[in-house]
């Protein structure tokens, strides 16, 4: 429960919202179209989300936008590389992605679970001696695809 009470207070569902280009988490930084932006906005709701926590998956599919993406890139680091590296090889790694003019999504929840990550090492052939970080799904940029105003945090934080 507190992970989608804490998700849902984070996103952005309409640019009238004073946050809208503060941390990348608005609609349209997250590809939603305004169908599904209209949908998150009332089914994420906490309350009605866990009301219908068992339909769920049938209502805001996942499947075919991961589909969608022709290519999944791997990033993995030595098994000694500490989290705060582990996390600036990650971010490093996406914005490489951006300059090949590729989109990228990460797909985190492989490396929340031990399961999935053992099948993601073994999957994507992860030698020993490395760990994973994250995989990211990506691919082409639509042709004239327009990019977004690029969210960025203050120096301050307020």
């Amino acid at each position: 429960p507190g992970y989608i009470e804490e998700l849902y207070s984070w996103l952005r569902f309409s640019k009238d919202h004073k946050n809208w280009s503060v941390d990348g988490l608005n609609s349209e930084a997250i590809a939603l179209n305004s169908i599904e932006v209209f949908a998150a906005q009332n089914i994420m709701k906490p309350k009605v989300f866990r009301g219908l926590s068992g339909i769920v998956k049938y209502l805001i599919p996942e499947e075919p936008k991961i589909m969608s993406a022709p290519y999944l890139v791997a990033i993995a680091a030595p098994q000694d590389l500490s989290e705060i590296e582990c996390g600036r090889l990650f971010l490093r790694s996406w914005l490489q992605l951006t300059e090949l003019n590729l989109f990228g999504n990460p797909l985190s929840i492989l490396t929340d679970y031990k399961d999935s990550t053992d099948l993601a090492v073994e999957v994507f052939q992860i030698p020993s001696g490395l760990k994973l970080v994250n995989v990211i799904r990506c691919g082409l940029l639509p042709e004239g695809y327009q990019r977004y105003q690029v969210a960025r945090r203050s120096v301050v934080w307020r």
